[in-house]
């Protein structure tokens, strides 16, 4: 049964107006308040008003191929629109993108093809089709050396109006946020943070003291409500907390511990950057940040020995604690296990398999069908890459899973943030008791990626939070 209009909630027709009052306009609003619903309506009110014809949005590839064309299917208000999707190959693309509909979605890897079809240096080869740009997932474009932002930016003159869409603007800090502002100040007109991103640096933040892979600029006093207060004009932040009535999220840590000696060759590693395994070849981090992420292997409990995906195990100790929750999860109903590395996925996946037996099922959350037969009930234990199922697929929530287990943590909090949500957006049905378990080994570079993760998550809270109130205000 498709939901009518009269369904959208009421900060949802707030939204509807904002956009339809701003030509350039951020949403901040959390995972599962309808971003998608809440644009797709300002828009048909634009064209039935004749103030735009059509519509690209820039998504993630899974986003943009399904997300918006099923939005379509569930709101009734919407079914008149017709939608074309812009990807797959060249040929696949440059057809998608001849036929005439309401609304183009494009996946933001394909920016710089869509560019190509319609500027040559600084000459407009084609008339531009789109009055109204939507970019979903706006974060992705939060860095202006990124050959997607750089196309985008050359485009920017050819649209009046640009939507910016997302649940986590500022996953870095607030430093993320210059490049996402630069893009919504239309030609001609003053980024409210300043006309360069060093400009924006140099006026509210600090040179940090530590210099590392992990380094972050940081705040001066002041600088966050100075920031909060230029943005406000253009920005519309909700929290799900403020809208709908949910009970808290748990967290649980699930602590292992190495064996003294495990111990001893890791901190070994971590001091002098050389790994040697049981072959006696060795291993050398070349730098802070590989170092990081070799750390990160280990904690896990295997690391990679070449550039061809194979590995060396260093303990069992996560493994041991997985399969000691699955049957405590189990009983409470699906279970969502987040994994960082290809080699975590080998190595729990005989661990299922014994436990499963022919009673259950378990499968790697990764294509169209995977993530549908998850959301009907059909799969018990979902394993899942953040990178996969972090972005638009509020499907998720629909199989009615409470437990979502890290196995290993990603340090790309954007991807983490986007999957805890998943599960604990404004989606989820009230009354759920959804728990976020993290299995951490002690001593290691998870305790410190599960540190560095919070500090990221109140970064983002803050933001969110105090644009939500000067939103209210």
């Amino acid at each position: 049964m498709s939901l009518s209009r009269a369904d959208l909630r009421p900060y949802q027709n707030r939204a509807v107006e904002f956009i339809k009052a701003n030509n350039n306009a951020y949403l901040m609003l959390d995972p599962g308040l309808g971003k998608s619903a809440t644009t797709l309506t300002a828009y048909l009110d634009l064209l039935s008003t004749f103030d735009v014809r059509r519509m690209l949005v820039i998504a993630p590839l899974r986003v943009a191929r399904k997300v918006w064309k099923d939005e379509l299917s569930t709101w009734a208000h919407l079914h008149g629109l017709t939608i074309s999707c812009i990807v797959g190959t060249w040929a696949e693309k440059a057809a998608a993108l001849r036929v005439p509909a309401d609304i183009h979605t494009v996946n933001r890897e394909s920016l710089a093809w869509i560019e190509a079809q319609f500027i040559q240096g600084k000459k407009q080869l084609k008339v531009w089709p789109w009055q109204v740009v939507c970019g979903d997932e706006f974060q992705s474009l939060r860095s202006q050396t990124s050959q997607r932002w750089k196309a985008l930016n050359r485009l920017r003159r050819l649209f009046p109006r640009l939507v910016a869409l997302s649940g986590t603007p500022a996953p870095g800090g607030y430093h993320n946020l210059w490049a996402q502002y630069a893009l919504l100040t239309p030609p001609g007109a003053v980024n409210p943070l300043g006309s360069t991103e060093q400009a924006f640096l140099d006026r509210w933040f600090e040179n940090p003291t530590e210099q590392n892979a992990l380094a972050r600029p940081r705040l001066r006093p002041g600088a966050k409500e100075q920031i909060q207060a230029a943005i406000a004009p253009i920005t519309l932040s909700m929290r799900a907390k403020d809208y709908i009535d949910m009970p808290p999220v748990r967290t649980n840590k699930i602590r292992v511990e190495l064996t003294p000696g495990q111990m001893a060759k890791y901190k070994k590693f971590r001091r002098e950057y050389i790994y040697e395994l049981a072959s006696q070849r060795k291993i050398t981090a070349v730098n802070a940040g590989v170092l990081h992420g070799k750390l990160l292997q280990l904690a896990n409990g295997a690391i990679y020995v070449d550039d061809k995906g194979n590995f060396e195990e260093f303990h069992t100790a996560k493994l041991e604690a997985l399969e000691e929750q699955l049957e405590t999860l189990s009983v409470r109903g699906p279970v969502l296990i987040g994994y960082n590395f290809k080699s975590d996925l080998a190595r729990m996946t005989p661990i299922l398999e014994r436990y499963c037996g022919k009673a259950k099922s378990f499968c790697q959350l990764k294509t169209d069908r995977s993530f549908d037969e998850w959301a009907t009930g059909e799969i018990d234990f979902g394993l899942v890459h953040p990178g996969s199922a972090g972005h638009g697929l509020n499907s998720v929530y629909k199989s009615g899973a409470q437990d979502l287990l890290w196995f290993g943590l990603s340090p790309d909090y954007e991807l983490y943030d986007q999957l805890n949500k998943r599960l604990t957006g404004g989606h989820r049905i009230v009354g759920r008791d959804v728990c976020l378990h993290h299995i951490i080994a002690e001593g290691t570079q998870d305790e410190d990626t599960y540190a560095l993760l919070n500090g990221k998550a109140q970064d983002q809270d803050d933001l969110t939070d105090a644009m939500a109130r000067l939103t209210r205000s």
